[in-house]
């Protein structure tokens, strides 16, 4: 149990990437990184580099959280990808999730772990209504129910692509009715979800205010960097015992034989703490 100045401690943010399959939420996550100086010019030139010698150029700041050759090769997301980044508020953990739906039970195993989420949803044509599972299930609509039987309440919404459709804000305001009537079906209070439009391929709206005048004629909110230091702060009492729920276990060498990992719901856990089980 910590005690005095060790409660004190800054506040971290479990944050969930989630959405539909080539959303772009690790293309979504590399450019934040990217922006935010989380991401060296030697390592961004070297996946710009194997990117397009494999012909898969699009997919160089995806590869910053795609780094497994199976990923790579399939071009989708397969297993929870960790990054870290600062804001004034909070340390986050990302946590950039499969959206593919042969990969559920991955994706599971990093929303159980979230605070909140950030739910990516592709604004092109035809995109957004196969998320949505116009034409079968759809991940957007699985993805949002599992978030919130999780506990999840704080959904951030980045429409993302925006680029496709000419930050056209008809279809931006099509996405969040169609979307909107079902979040607040599965249980998510209207004043806990923020629409952030955005283009992560174009590096617009992320971590500084819109510049493309398609988009500032007529979106006067925050980015998507803000929405995530606007989230609501996670409750958990670090005056009492230790409670972790493990979700997953690794054998490494580098780590010990065996570790852990889970959320932190109650107390608090440093280097070097001994745990008793």
């Amino acid at each position: 149990m910590l005690q005095g100045k060790d409660l004190e401690m800054p506040r971290q943010l479990n944050l969930a990437i989630v959405g539909h399959v080539d959303s772009g939420k690790s293309t979504l996550c590399g450019r934040l990184l990217h922006a935010l100086g989380r991401i060296s010019k030697k390592q961004m030139h070297k996946n710009e580099k194997e990117a397009k010698e494999k012909g898969k150029g699009s997919f160089a700041y995806a590869w910053a959280m795609d780094e497994s050759a199976d990923e790579r090769a399939r071009g989708i997301t397969m297993n929870v990808g960790v990054a870290y980044f600062d804001t004034k508020n909070y340390q986050v953990v990302m946590l950039d999730s499969p959206g593919h739906k042969d990969f559920v039970p991955n994706m599971i195993s990093g929303v159980t772990q979230a605070d909140a989420a950030v739910l990516v949803v592709d604004a092109s044509l035809g995109s957004f209504e196969s998320g949505m599972g116009v034409n079968g299930v759809g991940q957007t609509k699985e993805h949002s129910q599992l978030i919130r039987s999780f506990g999840v309440e704080d959904l951030i919404v980045a429409v993302n692509k925006m680029d496709s459709v000419e930050y056209s804000a008809e279809r931006f305001n099509y996405v969040k009715s169609q979307l909107g009537i079902f979040l607040r079906s599965c249980g998510y209070k209207e004043s806990a979800i923020t629409w952030v439009p955005l283009s992560a391929m174009e590096n617009e709206n992320l971590v500084t205010a819109v510049s493309d005048t398609r988009l500032s004629s007529w979106f006067h909110g925050t980015c998507l960097l803000e929405a995530i230091d606007s989230s609501a702060p996670p409750h958990r009492d670090v005056s009492r015992p230790l409670r972790l729920p493990i979700c997953d276990v690794i054998s490494s060498h580098v780590l010990g034989q065996v570790a852990v990992c889970g959320k932190v719901v109650c107390g608090a856990i440093r280097s070097d703490s001994k745990v008793k089980h």
